[in-house]
This record gives C-alpha cells, structure tokens and sequence, in this order.
C-alpha cells in the first residue's frame, strides 16, 4: 500500500497536492488530497510525544508528497465561544507557515470526528479515524473552493 501512494505522490503535480491535518494535543490525522480529482485519502496518524518531533515527521510528508498548501480543521463550539485547542491548533498553523513557507488553511471542522466516525466502515479497518477525519476536512475545502 506505501509503495501505491509514494507511486501516486510522484504522477502529481505540486500545484495540486494539499496536505490536510486533524490535529489532537495526542495525536494528528493527516491526509492528502488532490485539487485536480477533488478526491481526498486518508493516510495515517502521527502521534505527538516529548520524544519525538512532530516536524520531523511533517518533513518526510512535505518530502513524498511536495504539497503546495496545508488545511488545518478548527473545530468550532456550538455555542460558538472558541474551542479549547483553538490556541495550539493556530500555533501549528504558525509553525508550518514559517517552517514550510506554503499557505496553510483553517477551516471550520466541528463535526468532522463526527462524520469520520459514521463513514469509517468504507475504509481499511485500521485506518485511524483521525486520518479520516483529515480528509473530510480537505474534502470540505475542496467543495467550497471550487
């Protein structure tokens, strides 16, 4: 299956590859998806730990699939008062704008988990809900954009 989607990353051209996050103070969904299909693919979680930097692992995505933009999902509170990752959440968004010198996109995501959850039977059983999750979050980019 990696070896399927290193073989897609290459077929595509930069300008239409975007790299979708789910983000948790746990763990980050990350998807990638593609303007010219509007289809968006689940890839995996990364798992954030003192141990380990998140970036690192970024830098290898960034690498593989040569995005020329990020979306973040920000959920939203029904009450509409801001979500309690909304600070950590703009501060990644900060991070990859500065790191990776390419446009990154917050948009609102409040029931993506939510739908993820409800569609993720289509998918591989161990793919991660949160990766699902990110690419319901591009996928929404996608259709209000175009």
């Amino acid at each position: 299956m990696e070896h399927f989607i290193y073989k897609q990353a290459k077929s595509m051209k930069e300008e239409e590859i975007i790299i979708g996050f789910d983000y948790g103070p746990k763990k980050i969904g990350v998807a990638v998806g593609n303007l010219l299909t509007k289809i968006a693919t689940p890839l995996f979680n990364l798992n954030q730990t003192k141990q380990t930097s998140i970036y690192d692992q970024i830098d290898e995505i960034v690498d593989e699939w040569k995005p020329f933009m990020f979306i973040i999902g920000l959920p939203e509170l029904k009450d509409g008062n801001d979500h309690p990752l909304k600070y950590l959440i703009e501060k990644f968004k900060d991070k990859l704008e500065v790191r990776y010198k390419k446009p990154v996109i917050l948009i609102n995501e409040r029931l993506s988990s939510h739908e993820a959850y409800k569609i993720r039977e289509l998918y591989d059983k161990n793919k991660p809900l949160d990766a699902i999750a990110a690419s319901l979050i591009i996928k929404t980019w996608i259709l209000e954009s175009t």
